[in-house]
Parts: structure tokens; sequence; C-alpha cells
């Protein structure tokens, strides 16, 4: 992708994306959790997996910074996962902080993607 491409939302691939990531949280029984700004939430930690995968693949320029607002919109909006924290709180404990790590998740996100 080039950098102009980046930094506009493909409709398309985004609805298929939060579809994919959906199904995820289901499969795992994650799919009752809401929005949160901890850490340690499966969710979040879900997400952080996702989106390294996204970038592994090409789906997100390796290049471009993914911020906490756009997370938080792409769970709330794109996923429609219930908000219990706001955009604020979600983007202090998120904008510019090392994404979450977990091999666990990321091997989890790994087999989920190489079943489809």
């Amino acid at each position: 992708m080039s950098d102009e491409a980046s930094s506009v939302k493909d409709e398309e691939t985004t609805a298929e994306q939060a579809s994919l990531f959906i199904e995820f949280l289901t499969l795992n029984g994650l799919d009752s959790m809401s929005t949160s700004a901890s850490k340690s939430s499966p969710m979040n930690i879900a997400i952080f997996a996702f989106i390294r995968y996204w970038r592994r693949r090409g789906i997100l320029a390796p290049q471009h910074i993914v911020s906490a607002n756009a997370i938080y919109r792409f769970l709330t909006e794109d996923c429609n996962i219930r908000k219990e924290v706001t955009i604020k709180s979600f983007n202090n404990v998120f904008n510019h902080c090392e994404d979450i790590k977990n091999q666990e998740m990321d091997d989890k996100v790994a087999d989920f993607f190489a079943h489809r």
C-alpha cells in the first residue's frame, strides 16, 4: 500500500475484517465482552493480535500507525461491540504505548486464519 492509500478507510475490507474479528470472538467465547480500558482484557489482547496479523498480511500498511481512536471506532462502529468505556479512557490507556503482545493469542489468530 502507498502512504496515501494507507490513510483511506477501505470500507469493504473493514467490513470483511470486522466480520472475521466477530467470528473469532464468538469461537473463543469472547463475544459477550464490551470495550475495556484494561490492557489485560482478552478483547484488547485479541484486537492487538489481529493488528499484528493484518500487518503481516498487508491488510494494514507496515508504516501506518493505528491510533487508539481508530481501534475504538473499529470495535464500536464496525464490530458493534458494546461501549463500556469512553473513547477518551480507551485512548488514555492505548495511545502511544507498545501494542499488547500475547503469544497464545497470536497463535489462536494464526490458527483461525489458517482455517479460512
